[in-house]
């Protein structure tokens, strides 16, 4: 079934070709959900928003056959320890959420150095969602020493 966020002429279709045009990924740039659709907007609606954007996301790559894994990253809450996953599934992912919306990103091969990040922890199937087939979960966490908080994020990445 097709998307209606992956239509040809839609903010996340012109977000990857520019992307993937001018090799954007190597600067990270990103495409924050809430601007691809005003349904996005509100909080409440991120981490579904998040994944219905990354299947959309990943309809567009697959079709135009390019070479990047595509993954969306939600901000969580930090803390002055480690929070660690404590959460198991996408209503415990939204009560954790930061004040950012998420965002979509590609990233080109070789994504060993992405997985390979001893900040980043895989937590499969720890967090059930309804995710395009293949995608991998991973929560981030790390010492941000300008704050001295424990930052994290948790990746969403269809390969």
């Amino acid at each position: 079934m097709t998307s209606p966020l992956a239509d040809a002429g839609g903010a996340i279709a012109d977000w990857v070709r520019s992307v993937a045009a001018d090799r954007g990924d190597l600067r990270f740039d990103d495409l924050h959900i809430d601007v691809v659709d005003g349904r996005f907007a509100r909080k409440r609606q991120w981490v579904s928003g998040a994944i219905e954007c990354l299947a959309a996301a990943t309809e567009i790559r697959d079709a135009h056959k390019l070479p990047f894994a595509v993954a969306a990253g939600l901000s969580l809450q930090s803390g002055a320890s480690p929070l660690g996953l404590n959460f198991s599934d996408a209503d415990g992912l939204q009560a954790q959420l930061a004040d950012q919306a998420p965002s979509l990103y590609l990233f080109a091969p070789p994504v060993e150095a992405l997985l390979d990040d001893p900040e980043c922890r895989e937590v499969g199937d720890l967090v059930p969602l309804p995710v395009p087939q293949g995608t991998r979960r991973f929560l981030r966490e790390w010492m941000d020493a300008r704050d001295h908080e424990f930052r994290r994020s948790f990746w969403l990445l269809a390969l």
